[in-house]
């Protein structure tokens, strides 16, 4: 199972591609002419279907394309015809599919994921090119074009294009087993509105500002807006998603450059922890505490753990919106072994409590990952659109901003007062 998860991980994204780009109208991609006659005739249409033949090769220069930028020759490609259509390629998901399909049904794409497992990380199934179709793919080298030119429109060209992004919760093994169904309230589309007005707002004040240093899969690529994402509800997770955020940590501040001006980070330590903390002090009537590193504190008290362990335990417990009882979170028996053998976890969880206390306030799908995700974004809000009010460029990566070096001070300030107004307390804050 492990090696199918690894699997899974790998491979490249199918996306419209063309080679031997010319100027020229009856411009043919004849290195790809041989692996286009291994499609059923039917799908190229008749003699005179020209536009037919066209799709086909861009679909199957986005494929090969996909084939040689990945590292183990292994493709993946969405399914979902909403996805597709969001971007209005030209090439429709129905003619997409039919290709796909058909080199799948003939042999010459073979599925190595296992059918009956959960996809990993919401990713498609990883497909691997037959040795007939690998034979058919040229030794010289050759270039592709993405065609982000041929696209109907540029979806990001609009600032006011799908600011958020609403998905369902997956359920848990667990809640699937027992049969658990959750309901949650609908917020009306009076509130929806509202929210992709304020992601809105920020991206044209965003767009005042000059981001270079940008990468996403080790490529150089452009700025694009930041799109919200919630889970079932208004006031779940609610996170800001871009495509540099899979940058490293080490990338980031060796190459990202706002207005040219070299960049910080200031980062909220132990984020989540923190956030927990502000609502549990909330309810205890306690005001203006000051947030402390929660993982290393449980660490102080045993020093059998790491932070790391630490932090593997508060995730797990996010997850299923409680601290384990009786038993090892699953999670760390498997990751940690040698914790298991060398702590008992009474010892553990004792130690967890203890560290901190808030933990004890979790509640599945009340107070868990979903909502407490939600309340750090309004933070990382409120902090956004008050940096970029003082003219201050920046860039969100969930629990952390990255600001121009020169404005440390006054970032640090604002990010720490509305952490301070949205949950009471006081953030510890590091900067990078």
């Amino acid at each position: 199972m492990k090696e199918i998860n690894d699997e899974r991980r790998t491979g490249s994204m199918l996306i419209p591609a063309w080679i031997e780009v010319s100027d020229h109208d009856n411009n043919e991609p004849t290195h790809l002419d041989p692996i286009l006659q291994l499609l059923n005739p039917k799908l190229l249409g008749k003699r005179r279907a020209i536009q037919k033949k066209r799709k086909a090769k861009i679909v199957i220069s986005a494929m090969v394309k996909a084939i040689l930028d990945g590292n183990d020759n292994l493709i993946f490609f969405q399914r979902g015809r909403g996805k597709h259509n969001a971007y209005n390629y030209e090439i429709g998901h129905d003619a997409f599919m039919n290709i796909m399909d058909d080199l799948i049904e003939n042999g010459y794409l073979i599925r190595v994921s296992d059918p009956t497992a959960f996809p990993v990380d919401n990713l498609a199934p990883r497909y691997q090119p037959s040795e007939g179709l690998m034979d058919l793919i040229p030794d010289q080298e050759i270039e592709f074009e993405e065609l982000l030119s041929e696209l109907k429109k540029d979806p990001y060209a609009d600032l006011t294009y799908q600011p958020i992004k609403y998905s369902e919760r997956t359920p848990s093994k667990s809640e699937i087993g027992n049969r658990i169904k959750f309901k949650y309230k609908k917020a009306s589309q009076q509130d929806w509105n509202a929210v992709c007005e304020e992601v809105i707002r920020l991206r044209k004040a965003m767009a005042k500002h000059q981001y270079d240093g940008l990468t996403s899969n080790g490529k150089a690529v452009k700025f694009k807006p930041l799109r919200r994402q919630f889970k079932n509800h208004l006031k779940n997770y609610g996170r800001y998603h871009s495509s540099y955020q899979s940058m490293s940590a080490k990338t980031r501040l060796e190459t990202i450059r706002i207005d040219t001006e070299v960049c910080c980070e200031i980062d909220i330590v132990a984020s989540i922890p923190s956030v927990l903390h502000g609502i549990y002090n909330a309810k205890m009537g306690n005001n203006e505490i000051e947030c402390i590193d929660y993982y290393q504190a449980v660490v102080n008290l045993l020093p059998g753990l790491s932070r790391k362990v630490v932090k593997a335990i508060f995730a797990a417990s996010l997850g299923t919106g409680k601290l384990n009882t009786k038993t090892y979170p699953p999670k760390l028996k498997k990751d940690f072994p040698e914790i298991v053998k060398l702590l008992t976890w009474k010892d553990i969880r004792a130690a967890v409590l203890e560290g901190m206390p808030q933990i004890a306030s979790l509640e599945s799908r009340k107070m868990d990952w979903a909502y407490l995700n939600y309340r750090e974004s309004e933070v990382l809000r409120v902090t956004m659109e008050k940096l970029l009010g003082q003219g201050i460029g920046v860039l969100p990566i969930h629990d952390s901003i990255i600001v121009p070096l020169k404005h440390r001070r006054i970032a640090k300030d604002i990010f720490s007062q509305a952490f301070f107004d949205e949950l009471g307390v006081w953030p510890l804050i590091k900067v990078k």
